[in-house]
């Protein structure tokens, strides 16, 4: 892999200077920007190759949204990415979403700070590059 991996930054640096401001010489520089970030999946073997799990959770609610008609205000609109956020990750968490909006609200009502922190277990901490 550390052929591939050579081979392909060099391709990179080459296409970006070929192709100086375009659009294609653009995508390249950033894709070098971002170049360790790429093989992520090979330094940490608990990260996986695709983001297809991603992609599926979140199908749901894009269909969800698009024949919704929108919300009706700005505050809807904020609204629903933040619940939707925090009812998959419950679903993930197999945590009980219900009494986490309930803990949620109660704190909100009664000291106006919300202090709720969900509990991720060590194997699904994120891993930061």
């Amino acid at each position: 892999m550390e052929k591939l991996r050579q081979r392909l930054k060099t391709q990179l640096e080459q296409s970006a200077l070929i192709h100086g401001k375009t659009k294609t010489g653009n995508s390249c520089r950033k894709l070098l920007k971002d170049f360790p970030r790429l093989w992520t999946f090979l330094d940490h073997p608990g990260v996986p190759l695709t983001n297809n799990a991603a992609e599926r959770s979140l199908r749901p609610y894009v269909i969800w949204r698009k024949i919704s008609f929108f919300s009706q205000s700005h505050r809807g609109d904020q609204f629903r990415p933040m619940i939707l956020s925090v009812i998959e990750t419950c679903r993930r968490l197999g945590l009980n979403l219900y009494q986490t909006l309930r803990t949620i609200c109660t704190q909100g009502l009664t000291d106006g700070q919300v202090s709720y922190r969900l509990p991720i277990p060590e194997q699904q901490a994120v891993i930061r590059v």
